[in-house]
């Protein structure tokens, strides 16, 4: 069904289900609905409604720093970024993305390669080949030995992933070759 209708048909439901944990009391039930908030703004993001996924992504950051989540505060900073990117505010892009990566880099270092790769994003947006280059090296240097298991926000974030990633911003950079070789590349390493 999500194929055809896409993630729409259960927005409601997310909805009602978070305004239900945001009532609850203390900082479990905030990082709780921290998640929840940001699971509705992929799910509206993923259907097109990029605005409303905007201020889905700002509650779940709120929340995150009300429960004192550090490492899900960063993450939907990141999140905020690529929202902002999909309503074609590539400076506040970048700027979110700029405090992102500052943040993961002193409290999360798992999450760096995933908040580099948002960086990188924002800077073949705005036409800075030389910033998105150097963000997606110092990612793909960083995914392999930080990616596990634990790294519940950031598991997806392999090598492969990145180099997926990088086609998308040499696509935005007019550097149609380069894309095909970072696919290439993401293929022959892509996880079973």
């Amino acid at each position: 069904m999500d194929n055809l209708t896409g993630p729409a048909f259960v927005v409601d439901t997310v909805v009602g289900q978070l305004a239900q944990v945001r009532a609850l009391p203390g900082a479990e039930a905030q990082r709780i609905a921290a998640r929840y908030a940001e699971f509705t703004g992929w799910l509206l993001h993923d259907s097109g409604e990029t605005t409303k996924a905007l201020r889905y992504t700002d509650q779940a950051v709120d929340l995150a720093e009300a429960a004192g989540d550090d490492h899900l505060s960063i993450y939907n900073l990141m999140r905020k970024s690529n929202v902002l990117s999909s309503l074609g505010e590539h400076q506040r892009a970048d700027v979110i993305a700029g405090k992102a990566v500052t943040m993961a880099t002193a409290q999360a270092p798992d999450l760096l390669p995933v908040c580099l790769r948002q960086q990188a994003l924002c800077a073949a947006r705005l036409g800075d080949e030389r910033a998105a280059r150097a963000a997606f090296d110092c990612a793909l240097e960083l995914a392999d030995p930080l990616m596990s298991a634990e790294a519940e926000l950031s598991s997806y974030c392999t090598t492969s992933y990145l180099q997926m990633e990088a086609a998308l911003c040499w696509l935005t950079l007019r550097r149609p070759a380069e894309a095909v070789d970072a696919c290439t590349q993401a293929l022959a390493r892509w996880p079973d």
